[in-house]
């Protein structure tokens, strides 16, 4: 419920806060020019800060083997875990495989993680899918 004072108090409020505004918006133009400019120089590095952010080398990463060769999923744990990664998973699969090796991940937060793992283990395939186990998973078929 607005009370008639009130509105009008605002209004005075709002004016004064306008005029107030107005003068912090010419301001606030010189700023976001010089804001802008400095956001345009320094995409190239908040992209690569933000790719390097977003490589998680403690992120749950699966290595399934859908191969029949024995224990390859564990000598491709042991390669993720000497680049850096400290919660690598090796497993068997279930359910169905793919025909060709591929990195999946879960969320675009995990995408980053997925290609560094991908890179690593020389798999060429990363796909997004959220029915997966882990936030990253490895499917070895190769």
């Amino acid at each position: 419920i607005r009370f008639p004072w009130t509105a009008s108090q605002s209004s005075q409020t709002s004016s004064a806060s306008a005029s107030t505004s107005d003068s912090s918006s010419s301001a606030t133009a010189s700023d976001s020019s010089s804001a802008s400019d400095s956001t345009s120089s320094s995409p190239s590095t908040s992209t690569s800060t933000t790719a390097s952010q977003t490589v998680n080398k403690a992120t749950s990463v699966r290595v399934i083997n859908g191969t029949g060769t024995s224990g390859y999923a564990a000598t491709k744990k042991a390669v993720l875990t000497q680049a850096g990664y400290s919660n690598v998973v090796a497993d068997n699969p279930t359910g169905t495989l793919p025909s060709a090796s591929v990195v999946w991940y879960q969320n675009e937060t995990d995408k980053a993680t997925a290609e560094n793992v991908a890179s690593t283990l020389g798999i060429s395939t990363v796909s997004q899918i959220s029915n997966i186990s882990a936030p990253v998973v490895v499917v070895l078929m190769n």
